[in-house]
C-alpha cells in the first residue's frame, strides 16, 4: 500500500524533499505508525510543531467544534476567535503591544521585515551567520547558507551576516542604513548552537543605544520547547525583544504563525500595509486557544525542562556522544546524520537529520521517560 502512494508522490509532488523512507499513516501522543502499522517515537514532531502530541483529545474536540460553526470568513470581518487569542497569545508573550496571524513561521519573519522596514525608515537588517528563517525571498534573505540560496539571487539587498554569539560583530556591523538585528535565541536548523547567557543581554542593550530593533526568531523554540514559554524568557538570558516570530507549535500542526510586536513598533503599521487570506482565521485560532490554554494548564514548559534535563542525561551516558540541547531541543554531533536518521528508523525511531553534522530529537513535549529510554537504546544501537 505505502509503495503506491509513495510512487505517486514521486511522480505528481514537486522534487523538492529528501523524505525519509517511511510513509506515516497516523500517530497517537509521541508515537507514530507507518502504513503497515509499525510503531516508531516520533522525536520529529512535525518539525517541533506537534508539541502536544497526536490526535490530542482536545485538540481534536476543538477541531470539530469549531469546524461545525465556520472555518474561514477573511480578514474584512471581525471573529471572536481570532480576538480572543491574540489577548492571551500578546499577555504570554510578554511584550505587550499586538499581534499579527499568518500561516507559517516564514509568513511571520516576512511581516518582521515589513514592520523594521516601516518603523525603522531603513533596509538593513543584521543577521547571523548559520541563521535559519525561511525560504521565502525575504527570509531567505536572512537565512544564512549558499546551499540555499545560490541559485534564488539576487535576494533583498542590505543584510549583513555576522557570526552567532558574537556582540563586538554585531556592533562592528552597525551603520546608519541598520534598522534590525534578527536572530534565533538557540539556533535550531544549526545543529542547536545555545549561546552564551549574557549575549541575548548585550545584544539588547546594544541595540538601545543604537536605536536599533531587535527581532527574535522563536518559530522553533517557542510554546515551551525550551523550558520556558519562549526560550528568551529563561531568567539566564532576560532580553526582551521588539517583535517575536512564532510558528509551528502554535496550532500543534496546523498552519499558522504569528508576529507580535511591542506597541511602540506595531503602531508604524497602518490599514493596508500589509495583510493575509488565511492567517488567523476562526478554526485555525480555535485550536490556537486550546494550544495555549492546555500548554499553560498543564505546565507543559516545566516538563520539557524537566524532561529533557533527563533526555539529555541519558544520551550523555553513550560513550563518545555530543550532546546540546535546552529543554526537548535536543540535537548529537554526527559525521553523517542522514544515514544515522535511517538507522534510527529501523529501530523504530523518527529523528532529523541536520545536514550532515547533527541529529536533531524534537519530539512532543508529551514524550515519557520509557519514551526516552528506547530511543536512547535505539541511539545507542546505531552508535554501538
Amino acid at each position: 500500500m505505502a509503495s503506491t502512494f509513495i510512487e505517486l508522490d514521486k511522480k505528481y509532488i514537486a522534487n523538492i524533499y529528501n523524505r525519509l523512507p517511511i510513509a506515516v499513516a497516523s500517530g497517537k501522543g509521541a508515537k507514530v505508525f507507518d502504513a503497515e502499522g509499525k510503531e516508531y517515537i516520533d522525536c520529529m514532531a512535525g518539525i517541533a510543531s506537534v508539541s502536544l502530541g497526536h490526535s490530542n483529545p482536545k485538540v481534536l474536540k476543538a477541531m470539530k467544534e469549531q469546524a461545525k460553526k465556520i472555518m474561514h470568513v477573511s480578514n474584512w470581518v471581525y471573529n471572536e476567535n481570532g480576538a480572543t487569542y491574540a489577548q492571551k497569545l500578546v499577555e504570554a508573550c510578554g511584550i505587550g503591544g499586538k499581534a499579527f496571524f499568518c500561516n507559517s513561521g516564514t509568513e511571520a519573519v516576512e511581516a518582521a521585515l515589513k514592520l523594521a522596514r516601516k518603523a525603522t525608515g531603513k533596509s538593513g537588517i543584521i543577521a547571523m551567520e548559520n541563521a535559519f528563517h525561511g525560504r521565502t525571498m525575504g527570509a531567505l534573505s536572512l537565512t544564512f547558507g549558499e546551499k540555499y540560496k545560490r541559485q534564488f539571487e539576487p535576494l533583498l539587498s542590505g543584510v549583513k551576516h555576522v557570526p552567532f554569539n558574537d556582540v563586538g560583530a554585531v556592533a562592528n556591523a552597525l551603520d546608519e542604513t541598520i534598522g534590525a538585528v534578527i536572530v534565533e535565541p538557540i539556533q535550531g536548523e544549526a545543529g542547536v548552537i545555545i549561546p552564551d547567557e549574557a549575549y541575548l543581554k548585550e545584544l539588547r542593550k546594544l541595540c538601545d543605544e543604537k536605536k536599533v530593533l531587535l527581532i527574535f526568531d522563536e518559530i522553533q523554540t517557542g510554546f515551551c520547547r525550551t523550558g520556558d514559554f519562549l526560550s528568551w524568557q529563561n531568567e539566564k538570558y532576560g532580553a526582551k525583544p521588539d517583535i517575536i516570530c512564532l510558528g509551528k507549535a502554535i496550532a500543534n500542526g496546523l498552519p499558522m504563525g504569528a508576529m507580535v510586536a511591542n506597541e511602540a513598533v506595531i503602531g508604524a503599521f497602518s490599514f493596508g500595509d500589509h495583510g493575509t487570506t488565511f492567517g488567523g482565521n476562526p478554526f485555525c485560532t480555535a485550536v490556537a486557544n486550546t494550544v495555549l490554554e492546555l500548554m499553560i494548564a498543564k505546565k507543559m514548559a516545566k516538563k520539557a525542562a524537566r524532561m529533557g534535563k533527563y533526555f539529555m542525561k541519558k544520551l550523555k551516558e553513550i560513550p563518545d556522544i555530543e550532546v546540546r540541547g535546552c529543554g526537548l531541543l535536543i540535537a548529537i554531533a554526527s559525521q553523517n546524520a542522514r544515514e544515522e536518521c535511517e538507522k534510527l528508523l529501523q529501530n523504530g525511531v523518527l529523528a532529523i537529520p541536520t545536514g550532515q553534522s547533527a541529529i536533531r530529537f524534537v519530539p512532543p513535549l508529551v514524550i515519557s521517560k520509557d519514551e526516552i529510554d528506547k530511543v536512547v537504546e535505539s541511539v545507542g544501537k546505531v552508535r554501538g
